[in-house]
């Protein structure tokens, strides 16, 4: 025990600051202001490369939070569809944690609505799977942060370990961590993509939580 002791002597133990933690929320604060207005790649009229750089800049925030929390936290889509509230369907996300194994879920921003045009795609790709795949899990987060969706409704979730590496033991079999957004339309609470589907941007994440993303349908295809 002596011996431990003296080995640990003399290292920098390293820790978040309070200031570092801020600045993490701000950046979630000025998506959530900003509604990615300002993130309006690709053509003119769908806006799915901004959603997908949007995203990514969430999914880092979120990372970041995981890491200086020291607690798990989401990416979540709202796929909950609501006659009070079609607008919401796939068109928004937020970021939220836990500190208590997963029973409930604090929302750390505001949600960040997609560009206009732009869908978080769930779509059925290549053999049958949906286009993004992820967590599609009940998530019991406060009322008053859904808005007028129900707490405890089922939405898709992409998760970030405290040590920042992202969950991919929750992210079904075989496992995969892919972002997908497209040009379509939603009538009835069904989405519909855009015929040609040459809008599809995305990104891949990694075990470690980064970001990859591609631009075509082919790359997507060639994920795996």
């Amino acid at each position: 025990m002596l011996m431990k002791q003296g080995c640990l002597r003399g290292k920098r133990i390293s820790a978040f600051t309070l200031t570092e933690l801020l600045i993490v929320m701000a950046i979630l604060a000025l998506l959530g202001g900003l509604g990615v207005a300002a993130f309006k790649g690709g053509g003119a009229s769908d806006g799915s490369r901004g959603a997908s750089y949007a995203a990514a800049t969430l999914f880092d925030a979120a990372r970041n939070e995981a890491i200086m929390r020291r607690c798990p936290t989401r990416v979540i889509f709202d796929t909950v569809y609501k006659q009070s509230s079609p607008d919401n369907y796939l068109r928004r996300m937020t970021v939220a944690y836990t500190t208590n194994s997963g029973t409930n879920w604090i929302q750390s921003g505001a949600w960040v609505f997609l560009p206009s045009g732009a869908f978080f795609d769930s779509a059925s790709g290549p053999n049958g799977q949906p286009r993004s795949r992820a967590t599609d899990q009940a998530m019991t987060l406060p009322q008053k942060s859904l808005g007028s969706s129900s707490g405890g409704s089922p939405y898709w979730a992409y998760e970030y370990l405290p040590n920042g590496q992202a969950n991919y033991v929750a992210a079904g079999n075989p496992p995969v961590l892919k972002v997908v957004f497209s040009p379509g339309s939603t009538v009835g609470g069904v989405f519909t993509e855009r015929p040609d589907r040459k809008s599809l941007y995305g990104f891949i994440i990694n075990k470690l939580g980064h970001t990859q993303q591609f631009a075509d349908l082919q790359s997507l295809n060639n994920c795996p």
